[in-house]
């Protein structure tokens, strides 16, 4: 008797960024946001280089995906942001 090999769903790596910022308190109100949404999503942190730091004022990048069918809906939800922590994320436009 053979096993069944599992099923991969077919979005699986359809991830694509939505946002980047270097402010992490705007990064958390962010993650809130889509969270309040329900809208999944995974954040990583990418580390600056260190002669770049001072150019930036940051030592690591915050991004956050999602997966390419939730764009618009997790545009919205960011859009209903606040313009102060708008004004610091960098946005992705597909």
């Amino acid at each position: 008797m053979r096993r069944k090999s599992p099923t991969i769903s077919k979005n699986v790596n359809n991830d694509v960024v939505l946002l980047r910022t270097y402010n992490r308190s705007v990064s958390r109100i962010a993650c809130q946001r889509l969270l309040q949404d329900a809208i999944p999503f995974s954040q990583s942190s990418k580390r600056i280089p260190f002669f770049l730091r001072q150019t930036y004022q940051a030592d690591e990048i915050c991004e956050i995906s999602i997966n390419r069918n939730l764009y618009s809906k997790a545009r919205k939800s960011i859009d209903k942001l606040d313009y102060k922590y708008q004004k610091r994320l960098l946005l992705n436009y597909l």
